[in-house]
């Protein structure tokens, strides 16, 4: 399969060195991108390593913007058109879990079709297929369903994957020929400016970024034996309830504070020396702390936090500034030294015996001071 060619657009005040360097570079730098990216978003923003380097990417109305890890523009391409969700389907005879594998391969799949085999002249599966991954698909242009006029994917054994607009694929060609061409228009700096970094691509479910974020918790927690049953309560849930993932992708959510909560919870309970709660009763209260809304709260804490902080850094740095007065002060001062005082020679007075002190005891309340 011929490699995808992206016209890259070098700014002026690179250097020719450094233009020299990259130009080899550019198709493995779009393509990772690419392959990383969520293609139905309008504006997204990155950081990736590529071969070794880092670059910073940010995307606005499908135009590519690269820069290094320091910020400094280096080029522009043009994303080639891609299908999105409303221009594909998956055979009914797919289950959900192989749509979820394969959903992965969709754009890979379709990107070879368009370089290498479109348009599809034959009605019936092409046996002319295309190799991805170790994995071989063949295609057949249907013009009569009910999603309309379509190229249909099959699998080696020929079994039907899923459908593609035919529309969607002769945009994409369109736009693979004018990128060959460089005939797209250059984006103005403003555009650059307008892009917005996003934080997940749209098309990870809130659910999957719990699940990697309560994943990481569990893998850092230091009591993982406390941590785990109840981690894995919380994974479990997340697949079930998707207002409860979306409360864990909270930012200020952690597993820390998790743990802190229900050990309040369960002081509460206790008889001052112990409690024993129920399996789940803690559960309950691990998906309680998730689904309270404290962020006004933690806000308003960090706020005070940080006045404290503040505060203290004050005081001490007018402590250390009166400090330096006061020794300032003592250097200035004279020294006046007092006249020594001759020193009279005291006749030491033989202590009287009283008359109920035996000789070899000890008075226990004078040693006491009392």
């Amino acid at each position: 399969m011929s490699k995808k060619i992206y016209e890259a657009r070098f700014k002026d005040k690179l250097s020719p060195e450094i233009k020299e360097a990259l130009i080899p570079r550019v198709q493995d730098i779009i393509d990772a991108y690419i392959a990383a990216s969520n293609p139905s978003a309008s504006s997204q923003a990155m950081q990736l390593t590529v071969e070794g380097t880092m670059y910073q990417f940010l995307e606005m109305d499908r135009v590519i913007h690269v820069l290094d890890e320091n910020g400094v523009s280096l080029f522009d391409a043009d994303r080639p058109v891609t299908v999105t969700e409303k221009d594909f389907r998956f055979s009914g005879r797919i289950s959900v879990e192989a749509q979820k594998e394969l959903r992965l391969k969709v754009g890979k799949i379709v990107e070879a079709l368009v370089s290498e085999h479109f348009p599809i002249t034959s009605p019936t599966k092409n046996v002319t297929g295309v190799q991805i991954d170790d994995e071989e698909y063949a295609f057949a242009d249907i013009t009569d369903t009910p999603f309309g006029h379509i190229v249909r994917v099959y699998d080696r054994s020929g079994a039907s994957l899923f459908d593609v607009k035919h529309e969607a694929l002769e945009k994409m060609k369109a736009s693979q020929d004018d990128i060959v061409a460089g005939d797209l228009p250059k984006p103005i700096d403003e555009e650059i400016a307008a892009a917005e970094p996003v934080d997940k691509p749209e098309d990870i479910t809130h659910t999957e970024a719990a699940v990697e974020k309560l994943e990481k918790e569990l893998r850092d927690a230091k009591d993982k034996t406390f941590a785990k049953p109840v981690i894995g309560f919380l994974i479990g849930r997340c697949r079930e309830s998707e207002s409860l993932a979306e409360d864990i992708c909270q930012s200020h959510k952690t597993w820390d504070k998790c743990y802190t909560y229900i050990f309040e919870r369960a002081r509460k309970q206790s008889n001052s020396r112990s409690a024993v709660i129920r399996d789940e009763v803690v559960y309950e209260w691990a998906e309680d702390y998730f689904h309270l809304d404290d962020k006004a709260a933690e806000e308003a804490k960090a706020k005070k936090a940080a006045e404290q902080v503040k505060k203290g850094k004050g005081a001490a740095a007018k402590k250390r500034k009166e400090m330096k007065e006061k020794q300032k002060e003592a250097k200035a001062k004279p020294v006046v030294q007092k006249a020594e005082k001759p020193v009279t020679e005291k006749k030491e007075d033989k202590p009287k015996k009283k008359g109920k002190e035996i000789e070899g005891q000890m008075d226990l309340f004078s040693l006491m001071g009392m």
